[in-house]
């Protein structure tokens, strides 16, 4: 059995991934979120954990025993303080592995005129992104 935790639990993403991980039967399902009841539905399926990815204590408890951290966090402003606490609550928890769900571009990847006019519509977003990235990288 492997237990993984969704961290941005209820992202249109992470509710992608969810499905797949509810479907199989050889993995337990941990979702944590700001505002539980968003996904009170799921509450046979999963156990929930209502905290902010800014808070590495409250990210610890929902990651203490889990195998794997499935992160799908956003927002401009935050991700690099999401990336520091996931960081310090992995350590704290002995969680090693992580996917980490970023955005286009963060790398320079994205040739041509759709890269130009993605690094031109993104701008600090990117940077922040590629901040966050780094970070999860170095750790």
């Amino acid at each position: 059995m492997v237990k993984v935790v969704v961290l941005g639990a209820h992202g249109q993403v992470a509710q992608i991934a969810e499905r797949f991980l509810f479907a199989d039967k050889d993995v337990e399902t941990s979702l944590f979120l700001r505002n539980a009841k968003r996904m009170e539905d799921k509450k046979n399926q999963a156990t929930i954990f209502e905290g902010s990815a800014t808070d590495a204590a409250q990210l610890e408890k929902a990651m203490k025993g889990q195998d794997i951290v499935y992160a799908n966090l956003g927002g401009k402003d935050d991700i690099d303080i999401e990336a520091e606490a996931v960081i310090e609550a992995m350590k704290n928890a002995r969680v090693k592995r992580l996917i980490w769900i970023s955005t286009l571009g963060i790398y320079d990847e994205v040739p041509g005129k759709f890269g130009e006019w993605n690094k031109e519509t993104l701008g600090d977003y990117i940077t922040e992104y590629a901040k966050a990235a780094k970070r999860i990288e170095e750790s």
